[in-house]
């Protein structure tokens, strides 16, 4: 599974002490895929640090959380052939 995630301009709501459960519902919710990659694109520097908390804990083998400031560098770490993400 290939997760791409826009959360440019997005406020955390969620404290660092919830930061273990989202770990456990992670490792609950993707545990019967082969692999999951998950790009988020950030532009906001909390943000970037609550995801780099977030991949010190310990998560599941077969998944993996990189940050992104721009969609097409995460589009290129997880494999796709597209440039942009077609928009409506």
């Amino acid at each position: 599974m290939r997760i791409l995630e826009d959360s440019t301009d997005v406020k955390v709501t969620f404290s660092i002490k919830e930061i273990d459960f989202l770990v456990e519902a992670l490792n609950e919710t993707t545990q019967n895929f082969t692999t999951v990659k998950h790009a988020v694109i950030l532009n906001s520097p909390v943000n970037t640090v609550f995801a780099m908390i977030l991949t010190s804990k310990k998560l599941v083998k077969n998944y993996e959380l990189s940050v992104f400031s721009s969609v097409s560098a995460a589009l290129a770490w997880l494999g796709s052939d597209l440039k942009s993400v077609p928009t409506e």
